[in-house]
């Protein structure tokens, strides 16, 4: 499996959205017992935030991939893209 990219609006509206993202990939990789490999990334543009889960994230967190609509990516560049710590929800 590898990289998969879900695009979120940053509105006001869709702010649930992000918090619902960020707290169910929570559950799924303390599930897991929290892997190593299994990271997720951010990214802000103007407008909306990108979450990039890495192939063991994409993984074990496949239903909030298809649940918010994700589709397969490239790896991003790591320049690019921040690490989400669970400590920040």
């Amino acid at each position: 499996m590898g990289w998969y990219k879900v695009t979120l609006k940053d509105t006001n509206a869709a702010s649930d959205d992000h918090v619902r993202l960020l707290q169910e990939y929570h559950n799924y990789h303390a599930a897991h017992n929290h892997p190593e490999d299994a990271l997720l990334f951010t990214n802000k543009n103007e407008g909306t935030s990108e979450y990039f889960f890495s192939p063991r994230a994409a993984e074990i967190a496949m239903p909030i991939v298809v649940l918010f609509k994700g589709s397969p990516c490239p790896e991003p560049s790591q320049d690019e893209i921040t690490l989400y710590s669970e400590g920040s929800l």
